[in-house]
């Protein structure tokens, strides 16, 4: 039951249409269309809700108020004229009959846009992060993180695991990491520590009879972030049984993880039971380290054979790894740079060849390559662009050859072991499956099919794309009608490319034409993306204003990804530069209202000086002028009450 609001502003749809309703939230964005109309986008941590304001003095407040105030609107829900698919409630809006506002933003403008916070500095997200936190991805991440923890909880508790809280001062004790120091009031000179891990803890609640033990630690390290180590503060799931073998420990985190990825993961593929089992031998031949990351595809290649007489000295007699690198378009530089921090790493030095875009040896050791081309194709991806890293050696001692061959029989063993268990779960699949009545399953597939034939309107009412691939987005909905050229799907097809559209401004498109070149940023990776202007058309949305651009895209790009554009000539620097709202418009033409001081018994009074302008370059937020300034002089951009050249004012505490 909420007394405050009737509903959120997610909560209302088509079926609410005329119903008496109190919302409360945030003042997202207000968009005014003349001078009787404003459209008032409201937030609350659900969503969000058109509200349209059509009443003089509701328009009134509306104008008074700055973005991100805090209103409450009661009113009626009515369906909405121009419905937007969306939007969660893009069917409806509220047609307010009380304004009041609870809380008013007093600054004219924010540190940064709510819904572009994360492109804003990383000190001002801080200093502001009560706003920052408004953002619907930064809010997501929360609430990712709660329910991921809850789903945790639920599946270790349904393991019969007892979930304990640890003390979080305690003894310093030796680990892998610096300790958080505490100083200890009642004891000068001492300290607590805080836990890097509850390790000491949880084994002394096995000792003390507890069979399962899990919690969602706090751990805390005070050292710099490490390729495998957290710094600082961080979270895990820590678990502890008691009589368990490795076996034992497997089948719980197999049981537990896998539906928690496959729920709240964003890979396109979680990791099922069993986990994969790769014995040491072959994920250090294989891969060059135990702990493999089994989402990159390179692998290492014995190719000693081929060099036992080589001429290059480096390589004769030793033991040669090769990994062969496709699609790889770094330059000499880049590589020598890549090759140099490898060694720093490891201690060893790497070698490299390329395969040139002719299909040609060069570069690095290709001199020596040369002559076993036509064999080290039968091992490796030799096509045109294809980088290959080399690393030689010695294999190992006499010891430790004789070490390798026991950890191999043990890795053989083990891998036969896997093998008949695997082979078992296979059986039983087979007789699961060899007891289902196959004939009745096929009659049920039938029946579902002519059922959705049916649901569908027949296969005359379907709609089918002419490529196969995975559906990303859907921008209509079931019973829509459309115009022409109208944009249903967009499909993902595997190794197609990608496009970028957006629409622009007339005026703007005539400044370009197809195979343009612009410049692409991803905020995220950095990586060079090459932007080709393809297609310049109409705008089927605003065909009397604007047409549509369409590029292709070029390089390490992903479904989703946020990117930046820049086509068309580069910005000018200007000597003015004013905000939108600053600018006015009478009979004799542009003008702003600068703010000037004049003496007097009680001190200083502000008057408005009209100065005539010249917009000379503009977009959606500031535009660049032109007209009678000096430097410093402040201009009105925004007031409580209408202005005009030579009235008094007053200037509010950000001007």
């Amino acid at each position: 039951m909420m007394q405050m609001r009737t509903h959120t502003c997610n909560a209302l749809r088509l079926a609410d249409v005329g119903k008496s309703v109190k919302i409360v939230g945030w003042m997202e964005n207000v968009r005014e269309v003349g001078g009787s109309l404003a459209f008032v986008v409201l937030r609350d941590f659900y969503g969000t809700t058109q509200v349209v304001v059509e009443d003089e003095a509701d328009l009134k407040i509306i104008k008074g108020l700055n973005k991100e105030s805090t209103i409450s609107v009661e009113g009626t829900v009515r369906e909405r004229a121009s419905k937007n698919p969306k939007q969660a409630t893009g069917d409806i809006e509220v047609v307010p009959t009380r304004i009041e506002v609870l809380g008013r933003c007093r600054y004219n403008s924010l540190p940064f846009e709510i819904n572009r916070s994360r492109e804003a500095d990383e000190t001002a997200r801080l200093k502001y992060r009560y706003l920052d936190l408004r953002n619907p991805a930064v809010k997501q991440n929360i609430i990712l993180r709660c329910q991921v923890v809850a789903a945790l909880r639920a599946a270790m508790t349904e393991h019969g695991f007892l979930e304990i809280t640890t003390p979080i001062l305690t003894a310093s004790s030796p680990e892998g990491a610096r300790d958080y120091l505490v100083p200890a009031r009642k004891h000068p000179g001492k300290f607590y520590a805080l836990p890097q891990a509850p390790q000491q803890f949880k084994q002394l609640l096995m000792t003390s009879g507890f069979d399962r033990y899990f919690q969602i630690a706090p751990c805390f390290r005070d050292e710099d972030a490490r390729g495998d180590r957290s710094p600082g503060e961080f979270y895990q799931l820590d678990m502890e049984m008691a009589f368990a073998t490795q076996d034992d420990i497997f089948a719980v985190l197999e049981d537990v993880l896998p539906p928690i990825f496959a729920k709240f993961g964003t890979y396109n593929v979680a990791s099922s039971a069993p986990f994969r089992r790769i014995p040491y031998n072959t994920a250090m031949e294989t891969y060059g380290s135990d702990k493999p990351d089994l989402r990159i595809d390179l692998t290492c290649k014995n190719v000693s054979a081929l060099f036992e007489n080589s001429e290059f000295e480096a390589l004769r007699g030793q033991t040669v790894k090769m990994v062969d690198i496709t699609d790889c378009a770094l330059t000499r530089k880049q590589i020598e740079k890549l090759l140099t921090d490898c060694e720093v790493q490891s201690g060893s030095k790497a070698y490299w060849f390329k395969v040139d875009e002719n299909g040609e040896i060069a570069g690095g050791i290709g001199k020596f390559i040369s002559g076993v081309k036509d064999e080290l194709a039968k091992v490796l991806t030799l096509k045109p662009n294809t980088l290959v890293v080399v690393a030689a050696g010695e294999y190992a001692t006499k010891y430790d050859e004789a070490k390798q061959a026991r950890v191999a029989a043990e890795d053989e063993l083990f891998e036969l072991k896997h093998s008949l268990e695997q082979q078992k779960i296979a059986d039983n699949k087979q007789t699961q499956l060899a007891a289902i009545d196959l004939e009745s399953l096929s009659a049920q597939i039938e029946k579902q099919k002519q059922k959705i034939k049916e649901l569908s309107g027949g296969e005359e009412n379907q709609i089918t794309s002419n490529v196969s691939g995975t559906v990303q987005s859907i921008e209509i909905t079931a019973g829509q009608t459309v115009p022409k050229d109208t944009i249903l799907a967009t499909i993902e097809v595997p190794d197609m490319g990608y496009t970028l559209s957006f629409s622009v401004t007339n005026e703007q498109a005539r400044k370009l034409r197809p195979g343009d070149s612009a410049t692409v940023s991803n905020f995220y990776w950095g990586s060079e993306i090459v932007a080709t202007l393809n297609n310049i058309k109409t705008d089927p949305k605003n065909p009397q204003t604007n047409k549509l651009l369409t590029f292709d895209l070029d390089g390490d790009v992903t479904a989703g990804s946020e990117l930046t554009i820049s086509v068309g000539s580069k910005s000018a620097n200007y000597d003015y530069v004013v905000p939108n709202s600053a600018i006015r418009q009478d009979n004799n033409g542009s003008f702003v209202l600068v703010i000037t001081a004049k003496n007097s018994p009680l001190g200083n009074r502000f008057f408005a000086k009209r100065v005539t302008v010249e917009v000379v370059a503009s977009d959606d937020m500031n535009s660049a002028v032109t007209g009678d300034f000096s430097y410093g002089d402040y201009v009105i951009t925004t007031s409580s009450m209408p202005v005009k050249g030579g009235d008094q004012v007053r200037m509010a505490e950000s001007t």
